[in-house]
């Protein structure tokens, strides 16, 4: 494969449509998959109150929406977030945003890769097939990791596909059980708060992290088409979708099995599976099957994809190593960023795989990757503020660029206040497991001071990208122009 010299290579212009960014912003968070597994974690901590809590998670993404819209409409490059927060706050926090990711990048992949696996041995289990969930998580990675290097339009309509079935297949059911009114009725229970601010502090936590993801589209913004028109229109519609479907998704499991046997819910490993036991056919449960396998996969291509771009865009402002700014002449993708990628996934989800086993694995990570991205939140609504007081000033609007970006920061912060130490004791380990992400970005900041005489090399060789004033511009420009 010929690759392009460091940080020569360009991405494939307009290689996406308003659709696939939409389905991109969607698919890459697995609104299904997150239904399956985070509502049984967020049950043990918050009840048949989840629903609430999902609902309020909703509101909280939607503001970071909101001030991630705002920037997208005025810059749009491959690095997305983490090129915002750099032109707006500098390379400092740019470096932060781009740590705190490769943490992402440690946690996501293999935290899927874990589950999935674990989900599709469970499965083929129940036909009489054996197969160990690490072979499973193996060939996914391989998958995802050829078919990322062949194409982003590729990546981006498989997952199109998968989104459109998941969410006809699961939503069926659950119109299923709320119409047959679930084990003792339909009722507002699951939409009241639960006693404790840490125990709905601790299902919020699941309810963003079933978000999580949803920003990757940003990083599409020298790939797509209209990007500063239309990645804004797929940050909304993602939560909407998600939220809705989140929402409606924990409701129908709550009275499915019961609001007053929400015990039973948290010690389900597959309860949509039961559910479809129990109000639809073995016909159905199949389908529930197929539908989280494949959101698992979508999730897990796209993820994949997007921080394989932060990398490129990383390498490309020299805060990476240049060769994971090389692209494929042929593809036109970042092939050593994504190869990359994987390697550090495999072996992260290979020895904490077999440590504490799949599951936990996936919670585990997403616990740690709620809190590792909760900060980059922070960052963007910050950016907020400062775009629109310095450079586009002209736009600057009171509400938008204060007081939604402040509202915001308190409801991303609070769960993980809510879950901390200082909130209150947790079960193990989830006591100490903020601390782990603390040490990190403790360790991410000695480091820009170590770091300080190539950030201001950096900073005079690229300078900071400009935040247009108009909506759209004729051509999409890179971070570094």
């Amino acid at each position: 494969m010929t690759l392009s010299p460091p940080s020569t290579g360009t991405l494939r212009r307009n290689a996406l449509t308003a659709t696939d960014v939409v389905a991109m912003a969607t698919a890459t968070y697995a609104p299904t998959a997150a239904l399956y597994f985070n509502t049984p974690i967020a049950v043990s901590f918050a009840g048949s109150s989840v629903p609430f809590a999902f609902l309020l998670a909703t509101v909280a993404m939607l503001i970071v929406a909101s001030c991630m819209a705002q920037l997208a409409k005025h810059q749009a490059t491959a690095g997305g977030y983490y090129s915002w927060i750099r032109s707006a706050l500098g390379q400092r926090a740019g470096f932060i945003v781009g740590w705190l990711v490769l943490a992402g990048s440690f946690l996501t992949v293999p935290g899927v890769c874990a589950a999935e696996g674990d989900y599709v041995s469970t499965i083929l289990s129940r036909y009489g097939v054996s197969l160990n969930w690490v072979v499973i998580a193996l060939i996914l990675l391989a998958l995802v990791t050829v078919i990322n290097i062949v194409g982003v339009r590729p990546s981006v309509r498989f997952g199109l596909v998968i989104l459109a079935v998941e969410l006809v297949i699961v939503t069926a059911l659950c119109i299923v059980v709320v119409a047959k009114g679930g084990a003792a009725g339909n009722t507002i229970v699951p939409f009241k708060p639960p006693s404790g601010f840490g125990a709905l502090g601790g299902a919020m936590v699941f309810g963003v992290l079933s978000f999580v993801g949803f920003e990757a589209v940003t990083t599409t913004g020298e790939e797509a088409t209209r990007a500063r028109r239309h990645i804004p229109l797929a940050l909304f519609l993602a939560v909407i979708i998600g939220g809705v479907f989140l929402t409606f998704g924990s409701y129908a499991a709550t009275i499915g099995f019961g609001v007053h046997h929400s015990s039973a819910l948290a010690g389900n490993a597959a309860p949509f599976d039961t559910l479809a036991e129990r109000f639809a056919s073995p016909a159905f449960r199949l389908a529930i099957d197929i539908a989280g396998v494949t959101s698992f996969t979508a999730s897990l291509l796209l993820t994949a994809l997007a921080v394989s771009r932060i990398y490129y865009a990383m390498s490309r402002d020299k805060l990476l190593p240049p060769a994971l700014g090389r692209v494929s002449a042929r593809y036109q993708t970042p092939v050593v960023a994504i190869v990359g990628e994987a390697a550090l996934a495999l072996v992260l989800f290979l020895v904490l795989g077999l440590w504490v086993g799949p599951e936990n694995t996936y919670a585990y990570l997403g616990t740690v990757l709620v809190f590792a991205m909760v900060p980059v939140y922070v960052l963007i609504m910050v950016s907020t503020f400062v775009v629109f007081r310095t450079s586009l000033r002209r736009l600057f609007n009171p509400f938008l660029h204060v007081v939604l970006p402040l509202i915001g920061i308190a409801v991303v912060v609070y769960p993980l206040w809510s879950i901390s130490p200082l909130g209150g004791p947790q079960a193990p380990p989830y006591d100490y497991l903020p601390v782990v992400v603390i040490v990190y970005l403790v360790a991410g900041i000695v480091l820009t001071f170590v770091l300080r005489r190539r950030f201001a090399q950096a900073e005079a060789a690229i300078g900071r990208a400009a935040f247009a004033d108009t909506d759209e511009s004729g051509a999409q420009q890179p971070s570094h122009a």
